[in-house]
């Protein structure tokens, strides 16, 4: 995500070092770990009783910007096992893109037992709730970027 973003900002002739992504509270510290890493900025999103134990679509639409990275949802929370609002953080994504020609990836974050739905949800609705590029994780490894143009 990072070198992608350095990229484009570099090309129009803008800073690099302000990179952010955006997760929710109730993501796993290796997301946070990652952006130590990576130094980005980890916009950490509350996650309460009112959202649902996940980050708020509204949140995420409020914390959005050029120098946003990428934004990390999970498909099944391990604090309560419900999945967090994937289809509503595309689209957000998607408008964004639309008004302001800026692409900010997404990352699903998926376990071993959600495999499966998560790969039905991807060949019945690519090209509608889910971006064009996904990255598919299971327990923590990287498996590939699919791309559903």
């Amino acid at each position: 995500m990072k070198p992608c973003w350095q990229v484009k900002r570099k090309a129009e002739s803008k800073d690099t070092f302000k990179a952010s992504i955006m997760l929710g509270a109730n993501s796993q510290v290796v997301l946070e770990n990652f952006a130590r890493y990576f130094e980005v900025d980890a916009r950490i999103l509350p996650a309460g009783a009112k959202s649902s134990y996940h980050p708020d679509p509204a949140l995420v639409k409020e914390n959005i910007d050029e120098n946003t990275i990428g934004v990390f949802v999970i498909l099944r929370c391990t604090y309560t096992g419900h999945h967090e609002p994937v289809e509503q953080i595309s689209k957000i994504l998607d408008d964004y893109k639309k008004k302001t020609e800026i692409d900010i990836a997404i990352h699903v974050g998926v376990g071993r037992t959600d495999l499966h739905d998560f790969i039905i949800a991807l060949m019945s609705s690519a090209g509608s709730i889910w971006r064009t590029h996904c990255a598919l994780y299971v327990l923590g490894r990287f498996l590939h970027v699919l791309d559903l143009r």
